[in-house]
């Protein structure tokens, strides 16, 4: 399965930066005391990964949950170096912005979005997932349709400080009753640790999908039946009875032909066929037309085409620039290209001193923030130009249409001369045709009568075929949801089974010394069989939690975690100092948990430990790769000079 790994964690705006050293597999500790930004850091990771971080939005109502250096400064973004099964991918996110850019190891670029709605690019989470083998699926709650996205999976990759202890969950971005429901988090947890658990509720969505389809196929079924209740007999017995009425017509139609061999009147005919010849010539002229339409129609089509080629290359070039633009700076005009003293400029003058002449003056360097907009405005103009192919396509679709109808009329026109003129020999226009006529008029609303008979039989058959077709299916899709289901569900009492084991042996061992501990069928810690612990039990419970999800990645190899945990102060709720260091050390019992054999190697993984200065065992100090003070001034932004 997946494996996930923070490299390096960059900021960078105009008046802060931060870079961070490189981070490594296993066990990294970044320390500081309060307000020195050690939970920063951590903030950088979610943003960059696509999730939403308050402290960063401006919030005029609230300003102490602003970040203020980060809301304040501009053209700033995250940049993280990370990598998934060993490919490296670098990830660039501006702040305030729905677009992460990801560039690839050959060097290209790829712009995604962050949020769904109104998005026309691919989405950042469905593509973090895809690397990960996480399929994306959706829950229908009701009415409601719920995408599974990176961010739901973090909610159990991310120790936060923000969300209560007495809670497991990472709280999610946009906490409401769906978000943060039951169904929810169960399918956080089995997407996880259950492996099948994706497979499982994408049959379920589509199971559910056509069960849906199936109740409408139905519905329409039920409705017509109603609209129409005489409709007794079958589309075949209805076809015979016209058949019948058609012979019939076909023997009066003879019967009025011999008739009127009788008579003949060739003037009023030949007038009549000349009106008819000057029809087809107009008509033969705006087949022409038409047809010289259509060719001038598809050359421009194809000129905007090609101007439409021209346009994405050009944001393809501007996201590549926007993502490398920071490496392109290669000169400070505060400082002379030349001997790097300080220029003291003269406004409106250039740096050699001469004056700047606004006509002939071009600039071509730009901010981040500029070439976004650029970014935007060249969308804007990519969007206008595909309206124009679809103008152009919409008037072909309509010159198409008006070509085929017109040849269609010259067909008509042809074969009526061909009749008229075949039709010279007959006339006739006696008290006899007329009574044919007649009973030709009756059997032509008979006639008329079934075929709107047959249609309505015809409709019917499609109903009851539509139906059926989605019946057998949603059968077939039930049986193999209930298969699934079964193997489903005996995995997750594995699953259950073995996360306790582990779970069971953090807990006894953890400053909780619990006697018991286990999940119940929700996926809950129940502790000591719910006996009442002082709230400072909250930590050690949810953190061993975190190690035992991570434990189980590491021991069983087709479980989808990605085998990182980002676990930010948790010396929360109470917790005394030599309590919590006992507690950050039993993750080696959970690294030892992990092998299925005692001499097995451990495969790679990736703990990111944010905590309070000496806050951490002795033997991890080898692990620690930020120190931040605020004592000392030492904090994690730093302003540029």
């Amino acid at each position: 399965m997946g494996n996930l790994i923070i490299k390096k964690v960059n900021y960078s705006g105009d008046k802060y930066f931060f870079e961070s050293p490189e981070f490594s597999q296993g066990i990294n500790i970044i320390e500081g005391d309060n307000g020195s930004g050690k939970s920063t850091l951590s903030y950088f990771i979610e943003f960059g990964l696509g999730g939403k971080v308050k402290y960063f939005i401006r919030n005029d109502k609230k300003q102490d949950e602003e970040y203020k250096q980060i809301v304040n400064d501009k053209n700033n973004y995250i940049e993280l170096i990370i990598s998934v099964d060993s490919i490296e991918y670098k990830l660039k996110r501006f702040i305030n912005k729905n677009d992460i850019f990801v560039t690839f190891t050959n060097g290209n670029v790829r712009q995604f979005c962050v949020n769904r709605v109104g998005c026309k690019e691919a989405i950042f989470s469905d593509w973090l997932l895809d690397k990960l083998n996480i399929k994306r699926f959706e829950l229908s709650l009701g009415e409601v349709s719920w995408y599974f996205n990176f961010s739901d999976v973090f909610r159990l990759l991310n120790y936060d400080q923000d969300t209560e202890p007495r809670k497991i969950f990472k709280t999610p971005n946009n906490e409401n009753f769906v978000s943060d429901s039951t169904v929810i988090r169960t399918s956080i947890f089995e997407t996880l640790m259950g492996t099948s658990s994706d497979e499982y509720f994408l049959k379920m969505n589509e199971l559910n999908e056509y069960k849906l389809k199936r109740k409408e196929a139905q519905y329409i079924l039920d409705e017509f039946n109603k609209m129409n209740p005489n409709l007794k007999s079958t589309l075949e017995v209805v076809r015979i009875e016209e058949e019948m009425l058609m012979e019939q017509m076909n023997k009066l139609l003879d019967s009025r032909t011999s008739y009127q061999k009788e008579h003949i009147n060739v003037g009023e005919k030949f007038k009549n066929i000349e009106a008819k010849k000057s029809e087809l010539i107009q008509l033969q002229i705006l087949d022409s037309e038409n047809k010289i339409n259509k060719k001038n129609l598809e050359i421009e089509k194809n000129k905007i085409e090609h101007l439409l080629r021209v346009q994405e290359n050009e944001i393809d070039s501007i996201i590549k620039t926007i993502s490398t633009h920071e490496k392109l700076n290669l000169f400070d005009f505060a400082l002379c290209p030349f001997c790097a003293n300080e220029i003291k400029r003269e406004d409106k003058k250039c740096i050699c001193g001469s004056n700047i002449d606004e006509s002939n003056y071009e600039k071509f360097l730009y901010d981040s923030s500029e070439y976004q907009e650029i970014l935007k405005h060249k969308h804007k103009s990519l969007e206008t130009i595909k309206s124009a192919i679809q103008a152009y396509d919409d008037d072909l679709v309509k010159l198409i249409a008006q070509i085929e109808q017109n040849l269609k009329n010259i067909e008509e026109l042809n074969l009526y001369l061909k009749t008229a003129i075949g039709s010279f020999e007959y006339s006739g226009n006696s008290q006899m045709i007329d009574d044919i006529d007649n009973k030709i008029g009756k059997v032509k609303e008979e006639i008329v009568k079934y075929k709107e008979l047959i249609d309505l039989y015809i409709q019917k058959e499609k109903y009851e075929k539509e139906f059926k077709n989605k019946d057998d299916l949603y059968k077939s899709l039930l049986k193999e949801f209930n298969s699934m289901k079964i193997v489903y569900n005996a995995n997750n009492e594995m699953i259950i089974k073995n996360f306790n084991k582990i779970y069971n042996q953090l807990m006894t061992l953890s400053s909780c010394k619990s006697t018991s501990a286990m999940i119940d069928e929700e996926y809950n810690p129940y502790i000591d069989d719910g006996d009442y612990r002082e709230k400072s039990a909250s930590v050690p419970k949810r953190m061993m939690y975190y190690f035992t999800l991570l434990s189980m990645a590491l021991k069983y190899k087709d479980i989808k975690h990605p085998k990182f945990l980002l676990m930010d102060t948790p010396e929360a709720a109470g917790i005394d100092e030599d309590h919590l260091t006992d507690n950050i050390k039993l993750f080696n019992n959970a690294l030892e948990l992990s092998k299925n054999h005692p001499n097995d190697k451990i495969s790679s993984f990736q703990f990111i430990l944010t905590t309070g200065i000496n806050k951490y065992p002795k033997e991890y100090e080898e692990f620690v790769k930020l120190r931040f003070n605020k004592k000392n001034g030492d904090f994690i932004l730093k302003e540029k000079q």
